[in-house]
């Protein structure tokens, strides 16, 4: 235990307190019979005296998080577990309250739940942010690794298969690997990559994710199927990839938001000539409003990595559907949480299972 630190998170829990006006700390000490660093007894507002079981950390990566939070709900000790550090991370503070832990940073940041009462605050400047260099899972390259992982979330993975199925190095995989672990995403287990939190990683992947395609407006004639015959006949003689996106597709695997516009994806195999060719034989015209065609070009061809074959389409997986509507105004979101609920939710949990089952045999 270090008595400097544990001296520093005590005035912490005090200063929130006092400028929170919840409650006021009535007896602090370090107890050599508990094995905590220190028990602080706060009296909230009408409330009977609650302990606060406080452990310090000079630095907790969500990974440690991970590990540290099953170990101190104690149910023999009557009290609220509570974890002090300089700095905790929105993944750590995510990871403490999924496992009922509470928390106190250097800022005043806080969360405390339990035995009847309840604080939470956030959003304020920490005057000890943790600014070490992580690789970037989320960029172009990279994210081939997260989207392997996550449409197949109960897969074990080798590093040498995720290279050579995402098209990287190995070097990026090792890196990828280590940000993942670090961050609580990933575990590595008997010589395989398994994923520990498949929703954590996909929530953080949204929040990074940016839709840089070209996405071009037309008006065409002719109803949707005829377009997607069109479409499919000339695709299939150019060998090119293409696939219903957006609400288009989304209609077709979770039919939850009607849509108007059809939206295609299509993979980008050069500039001009076969463009034009394209569209030609669609009979279709770019135009700045009352648009009935979106087609999206896109030079990517890991967003049709399993693409699905629904009678005369194609669509794009739910993954994908999931990242593009996730970020789309109006009814977007609404749109994404069916894609989840219907072909996602089942295989998460499955994976979360498992791995609080293994962690379960190892902690025995």
């Amino acid at each position: 235990m270090d008595r400097d630190l544990t001296s520093e998170a005590i005035t912490w829990i005090e200063r929130v307190g006092r400028e929170t006006e919840a409650f006021e700390v009535v007896e602090d000490g370090y107890e050599p019979d508990y094995r905590s660093d220190a028990i602080v007894t706060i009296r909230p507002s009408g409330l009977p005296h609650v302990a606060l079981l406080v452990e310090t950390k000079k630095r907790l990566t969500p990974r440690e998080a991970m590990a540290l939070a099953p170990v101190l709900r104690r149910p023999d000790e009557p009290g609220i577990p509570v974890v002090c550090c300089p700095f905790i991370s929105p993944r750590v503070a995510e990871i403490l309250t999924g496992e009922r832990v509470g928390y106190i940073d250097q800022g005043g940041n806080a969360r405390i739940a339990g035995q009847g009462f309840f604080l939470h605050v956030t959003g304020r400047d920490n005057p000890a942010p943790d600014t070490r260099p992580l690789t970037n899972p989320f960029s172009p390259k990279s994210s081939r690794i997260v989207r392997l992982m996550l449409e197949e979330p109960e897969r074990p993975w080798h590093v040498q298969e995720l290279a050579r199925e995402a098209d990287v190095s190995i070097g990026l995989v090792s890196k990828a690997k280590q940000a993942l672990m670090e961050e609580g995403y990933l575990r590595f287990l008997e010589g395989f990559l398994r994923l520990s939190d498949p929703d954590g990683l996909l929530q953080s992947w949204c929040r990074s994710y940016t839709n840089r395609d070209e996405t071009v407006s037309y008006y065409m004639m002719s109803d949707e199927r005829d377009l997607i015959k069109r479409l499919s006949s000339w695709c299939e003689r150019q060998q090119v990839k293409w696939a219903l996106c957006d609400f288009s597709g989304a209609w077709r695997l979770s039919p939850m938001v009607r849509h108007k516009l059809t939206s295609i994806a299509v993979l980008n195999v050069g500039a001009g000539e076969w463009r034009r060719d394209l569209l030609e034989h669609l009979r279709a015209k770019q135009v700045d409003s009352g648009a009935n065609l979106s087609l999206r070009f896109t030079g990517d061809k890991y967003t049709f990595y399993k693409s699905r074959a629904l009678d005369v389409v194609t669509v794009l997986s739910p993954l994908q559907l999931y990242l593009d509507l996730k970020v789309k105004t109006g009814r977007g979101e609404e749109a994404a949480e069916a894609l989840y609920d219907q072909h996602m939710r089942e295989h998460f949990a499955a994976c979360r299972n498992e791995h609080t089952h293994r962690r379960i045999e190892h902690e025995c």
